[in-house]
């Protein structure tokens, strides 16, 4: 019956020493698995700005005005020059977003871009008058767009056909 009780018993100072080591070396695994999903998600995005710039292309093809024909393609050259300097920001950014949320500081390499300075942030309270004013206003504003939201579509429409010739009034 001994011999079978030994057989049972775990030393587990053998376990306590991985644990102590995986923690740290999980760093690297962490890091890896970071770069590779950042990595991925630049490539994806390349692939959607080339889409983008096939599809701004055929659009410019199919356009019958000169003008719309212009837009489509100063679009997809926008685009196209654009295309490495939005991936790269994107897998920046991404890496940031993981290093602040993912590891809450604990592991996370500091940079000077994502830098958090609590004491250049001007927090108070809000007053119980001005919240309840904002409440009201944003209560209105959903009644009139709920029930005139025809006249208000119309409306944006022509104030965005109207913004859009002053830009490009202005471009040129």
């Amino acid at each position: 019956m001994s011999t079978s009780s030994h057989k049972n018993v775990v030393d587990m100072s053998k376990f306590d020493k991985l644990r102590a080591v995986s923690g740290a070396s999980g760093v690297p695994l962490l890091n890896d698995c970071r770069d590779m999903a950042a990595a991925q998600l630049a490539q994806f995005a390349a692939a959607m700005l080339d889409n983008a710039v096939n599809e701004l292309f055929e659009q410019a093809e199919k356009s019958l005005g000169g003008e719309m024909r212009n837009l489509y393609m100063d679009g997809m050259s926008l685009a196209r020059d654009q295309k490495e300097a939005i991936t790269t920001g994107l897998k920046r950014q991404f890496i940031q977003g993981f290093n602040k949320r993912i590891r809450k500081g604990k592991y996370a390499q500091p940079s000077s871009a994502s830098s958090f300075n609590l004491a250049e942030m001007e927090l108070s309270l809000i007053d119980l008058d001005a919240l309840e004013e904002s409440l009201a206003l944003a209560n209105i504003a959903n009644n009139i767009h709920g029930t005139c939201a025809e006249e208000l579509f119309g409306i944006e429409k022509r104030l965005g056909v109207n913004l859009r010739r002053i830009l490009t009034r202005d471009l040129h």
